[in-house]
């Protein structure tokens, strides 16, 4: 298995557990054809690591949701700049947002 593949498999994973059958609450409150645009920022300051496995996150999700980074992996960033930026339609941004965030936080160093 190759590095492609090992994330693949881990992400699919991180999905099942953390979305299972499905984001219950954002169907049933937001319409299936809202889009969103979103920008992804620190609390505190940090060093960047896992925007792979967001991009993976995200692709699993739904493969019309843009993901843009605005940093590389091992940039500081602190709660004034800009992680990501992502547009696509808001279910597939809400579902995969706290898989997401669960790898940046996992794999991100904070700097304070």
């Amino acid at each position: 298995m190759n590095e492609t593949e090992w994330l693949e498999r881990l992400v699919r994973a991180a999905l099942e557990e953390d979305v299972g059958a499905g984001d219950w609450t954002s169907r049933w409150t937001i319409p299936a054809d809202e889009r969103t645009r979103a920008v992804v920022v620190p609390k505190e300051r940090m060093v960047v690591a896992g925007l792979g496995a967001v991009r993976v996150v995200f692709s699993e999700v739904d493969r019309s949701v843009a993901v843009r980074a605005a940093c590389a992996e091992g940039d500081e960033v602190g709660p004034d700049g800009v992680l990501l930026r992502l547009e696509g339609p808001t279910r597939s941004i809400l579902t995969a947002e706290r898989t997401a965030l669960n790898f940046l936080g996992r794999l991100s160093a904070s700097r304070r």
